[in-house]
């Protein structure tokens, strides 16, 4: 065997060396992330199951206050009702009697 042949297949042995052991510490840290994102999904689940329940108990204590608000607003637009309407009445009351007031001495001047 040449010396050049020697130095080759070392070379080829090397490169299967070094190719074994980057696909060895590839597997091992592909396996050491599988177990970390498994560990994290298993103590992050407790997390998302409580987050789930706060956000319903909100939900079910918000109801009725919102509820509330609804009847609220519906008995005030009822009560104001009848207030809206006395102050339309009276405004327009005042607007005939102003019309009357400014109105006749106008017509009255223009049709004579």
């Amino acid at each position: 065997m040449s010396e050049e042949q020697g130095f080759l297949d070392k070379a080829k042995d090397t490169a299967g060396d070094l190719a074994g052991k980057a696909a060895e510490t590839a597997t091992d840290l592909a396996g050491k992330a599988a177990d970390a994102a498994g560990d994290l999904a298993e103590k992050a689940g407790p997390a998302v199951d409580k987050a789930k329940e706060t956000a319903g108990d909100l939900a079910e204590k918000a109801g009725p206050a919102v509820d509330k608000a609804k009847e609220t607003a519906s008995d005030l637009a009822d009560k104001a009702g009848p207030a809206v309407d006395k102050a339309k009445e009276t405004a327009g009351g005042l607007l005939e009697r102003l019309k009357g007031l400014f109105g006749s001495s106008k017509g009255d001047g223009g049709q004579s």
